[in-house]
């Protein structure tokens, strides 16, 4: 049995965000993925959306985030955006920099990315209420979701920018350490 939860599945909030994106922002921007984040109105995602550039053959060139937005992951409402630089999110990174380039495993095919990404975004649906909770000890379950989504981190989430995932969801990453080490 599993357990219900107040959140909406993370593929709806992903979508949510890049819907309100898709009104404000440049068509070469680039969205991260959710950053668990507690506030002070409970358990947010946070999304960084920075310039990018796609070349065919190589990746996508990605720079720094300008802009972060937090929706509520119980209503998907917006509950902040504003402009940020790399130094307001910790990073030494000059806001014109290109961090480096995305692109997926050589010799990874399009389907087992997304098989990848499919696994991570079910580890978020199992992963953020137990951190929205502050689980201490996990289940089975929790343990099994938190080893998922950090085999599936390298695969899916974009390495130049990393150090921002670490930054802005530093509690998150500790918690899902500890839940994977069990």
């Amino acid at each position: 049995m599993t357990e219900s939860h107040p959140f909406k599945p993370i593929r709806e909030l992903v979508a949510l965000a890049r819907s309100r994106a898709a009104r404000a922002f440049p068509l070469e921007t680039h969205q991260t993925y959710p950053i668990p984040v507690l506030g002070p109105k409970g358990a947010t995602v946070v999304f960084l959306f920075g310039p990018q550039r796609a070349v065919a053959g190589e990746g996508t060139y990605l720079k720094p985030p300008g802009v972060l937005m937090a929706l509520n992951a119980a209503s998907g409402d917006l509950e902040e955006m504003r402009k940020v630089t790399p130094a307001s999110l910790g990073q030494p990174h000059s806001p014109t920099a290109t961090l480096g380039v995305d692109a997926m495993r050589p010799g990874m095919t399009g389907d087992e990315f997304l098989a990848a990404r499919d696994r991570l975004y079910d580890a978020y649906d199992v992963l953020l209420p137990a951190f929205a909770r502050r689980e201490k000890k996990p289940t089975p379950d929790l343990k099994h979701a938190a080893e998922r989504f950090k085999a599936a981190m390298p695969v899916v989430l974009e390495a130049p920018l990393m150090p921002y995932y670490a930054s802005v969801g530093r509690e998150f990453f500790v918690w899902l350490d500890a839940m994977s080490r069990g």
